[in-house]
């Protein structure tokens, strides 16, 4: 064990936060990997020594799967009634022609939707934290696909707030489906502690439930 180590444990042990470790290197981890991708983004265009990780291609499919898949569900399961520019929804005026115009919304899909940085976040975040890697195997591509499906629910959801209310658009967007995805997120790594990583204590905790639940109906009744 390091120095560094042995000065945190030591920092644990006095401030009693033994039993957060796991929520504090949640939040260390997640919020390291926030900062860096937007740098990554932002500075340097996601290249890594001169290498294009992520190419315009690449954002661009994930929008196009975004958006063909949001317009199956708008068409086939809710009947919103809606035209498409582009990877733009018009979703038109539930009481039109009666009162106002044709179109009250243009719902676009753009590459700050592809969901592509909140995929990589969770992947990463399982990566480095600790656990079972037979596990994380299947419950990255899971978790992934999860993430996806969490913002086919946004941007559905959005055309259905725009229908009857447009101006509700940003307050939805910003201060609702945004941090949806991390609550997706962190919903996703709870499961994963409890069930994988202190698969141990989750068995012990379920051996006292059951002995506990056991002792209880095995009291006579008077």
């Amino acid at each position: 064990m390091n120095y560094f180590s042995r000065q945190y444990l030591l920092l644990e042990d006095k401030l009693k936060i033994k039993p957060l470790r796991d929520v504090i290197l949640f939040v260390v981890i997640t919020l390291t990997i926030h900062f860096l991708y937007r740098l990554w983004a932002y500075q340097f265009h996601y290249y890594v020594f001169g290498w294009q990780i992520l190419p315009p291609q690449a954002h661009m499919f994930f929008v196009d799967l975004l958006f063909n898949t949001s317009k199956w569900v708008m068409e086939h399961i809710l009947c919103i009634p809606f035209d498409v520019n582009g990877y733009e929804f018009m979703i038109r005026n539930p009481d039109y022609p009666a009162h106002g115009q044709e179109w009250v919304f243009r719902l676009q899909v753009l590459y700050g939707c592809s969901g592509l940085k909140q995929f990589i976040q969770f992947a990463l975040l399982m990566l480095v934290f600790p656990g079972p890697l037979k596990h994380k195997l299947w419950y990255i591509p899971m978790g992934v696909l999860l993430v996806f499906l969490t913002n086919v629910f946004r941007i559905v959801s959005l055309a259905e707030i725009v229908r009857f209310s447009p101006s509700s658009f940003q307050w939805a967007h910003d201060y609702v489906f945004r941090p949806f995805f991390y609550v997706v997120i962190f919903s996703l790594w709870v499961i994963w502690v409890e069930y994988f990583k202190n698969k141990k204590k989750f068995r012990w905790k379920l051996l006292f439930v059951k002995n506990l639940f056991s002792k209880t109906s095995a009291k006579p009744s008077e």
